[in-house]
Formats: structure tokens, sequence, C-alpha cells
């Protein structure tokens, strides 16, 4: 069987948003003068738009969800490093959000293209009005495709939250899709376990930014920002804990440990 044009396109795509994920950081470490441990971070997108290349011609669905976290993951940090590197950062973001539409317009459904198109339309309209006009090649790439992030730009007490709720997004949707993975929890574990996530998301963050005295992310630890994140790996981690004991079900609606099939289930293992 032919391989859809959707899936090859798919496929490229996410693989482009993996190596530029790879890309960037090590094209800011090549002409910094201090590395930076919050590059480190980069190694969530790239994981995450692999196993979506990897999963979209099996599973569809997780695929999207992989790459939803990638691009998400991938705008946050190309804001993050934007201030000296924005000409890498944003076209590489760019390519990643062009990876997670390819996921969702594999196969080509009708209403999806109409919002792909409906979303580039309005980036355009956004990046005339940021810009006035100016185009500047190559951060007309992410002025046009990031902006539900730098349309937040235009308020400087929202600059910090697109780096915050990508990141969060990033954490809440790599969880979900990860969730048939996880080993069972009983609700009091699972609350427990949600509450260090969170807590262990705000150490992460504060000491990547205590870690990098040389950049801006020390004063953008602002409480808001820092609550978004408990919130967001708390909520991630409790649904992830609460979705596990839901048995995944087959293709043909019976359940993964449905007694009445020992001997099929015998056979797959």
């Amino acid at each position: 069987m032919a391989t859809p044009p959707s899936l090859r396109i798919a496929r490229l795509l996410l693989f482009a948003a993996a190596a530029c994920a790879f890309a960037v950081p090590v094209f800011i470490g090549a002409r910094a003068a201090f590395v930076s441990p919050v590059l480190l971070l980069f190694g969530a997108p790239i994981a995450l738009f692999v196993a979506a290349h990897q999963t979209i011609a099996s599973d569809s669905m997780r695929a999207r969800t992989f790459a939803l976290a990638g691009a998400s993951a991938m705008t946050a940090l190309a804001i993050l490093t934007g201030f000296g590197a924005g000409d890498v950062s944003f076209p590489a973001a760019g390519i990643g959000i062009l990876a997670a539409w390819s996921a969702w317009l594999h196969p080509p459904l009708r209403k999806v293209v109409v919002l792909f198109v409906a979303y580039v339309a309005v980036g355009l309209v956004v990046a005339a009005f940021r810009t006035r006009g100016f185009v500047l090649a190559p951060f007309i790439v992410g002025d046009v495709l990031l902006w539900p992030a730098t349309l937040l730009f235009l308020s400087p007490a929202l600059f910090g939250l697109p780096i915050f709720a990508g990141l969060g997004i990033a954490l809440a949707l790599g969880a979900y899709a990860f969730r048939q993975a996880l080993p069972l929890s009983r609700p009091a574990v699972a609350l427990a376990a949600a509450a260090a996530a969170g807590a262990l998301a705000i150490g992460v963050v504060v000491a990547l930014a205590f870690a990098s005295p040389n950049s801006s992310a020390r004063f953008e630890l602002v409480p808001a920002g820092l609550a978004g994140t408990f919130a967001a790996a708390f909520g991630a981690s409790r649904d992830a804990a609460v979705a596990a004991p839901c048995r995944s079900r087959d293709r043909r609606g019976h359940d993964d440990l449905d007694p009445r099939e020992p001997l099929a289930r015998v056979g797959e293992l």
C-alpha cells in the first residue's frame, strides 16, 4: 500500500522540527561566550518531535499530542532564547508549529484544512500589525506562525506568559500522551505524586534561572508564572496517574485485559 502524501509530509516536517530543535542550542553554544544550562531544555522538543515521528503512522492521535507538546515547548524556548538568537530560534519554532499542523492534517480533513488556512491568515494580519508592514526575514516566519505567543508581546505585563504557558502545555500534553505507559496509582499516591511533580517543576525552573546569571531568567520568575508551572505539572501528573488505570481498548472494542481472550493476549506477548 502506497504511503499517503500527507503522511510523508508529516514525517518530513516532524523530522525537520526535531533537527531544528537540536540545531538551535548548538548554534547558540557555538557563538555565545557563556553556555546556559537552559539550553538543556531543548531536549524536550527533540524527544517529543521524535516520538510524534515514530507514532504518526500507527497512532495518529498520540502523534498529534506529541507534536503539539513539541511545538509548545519549542515556542516557549524560542521566546526564552530569542533576545540573543531570535534569528535562529523563531524560524525553528515556526518549523515546529508547521510540523504540529502537519500531524493534524494527516489525513487532510476539510475542517482541519480550513482551520490551518485561518490560522495562517490571522498570523499574517498580526504580523502586519506588529511590524507595521516592515518585513524582516527570517523573523517573519515567527511573526506569522507564532502569533498566539507573540501577540502577547504587545503588553509588557504578559511578556513572560508564553514561556511559562508553553512549557506547562508541553508538560501536560506530553504526560497525557504517555499516560497508558505509566504504572497504576491509588488516589492518595497519585495526589502526592502530582504535588511532588509540581514542586519539582518549580525547582527545575528556578534552578535553571539561577544557573544562568548572565541572562534575564531570574527576573522572569514572577509568581504568576511559577504558579502556572506548578498547576501544569500538577495537572499533568494527576491526569496521567488517573488515566493510567483505564486500560486501553483494542481496535475491536474489547478491553486489553479481557479474560475471555487469554489465548489472544498470550499470542500478542
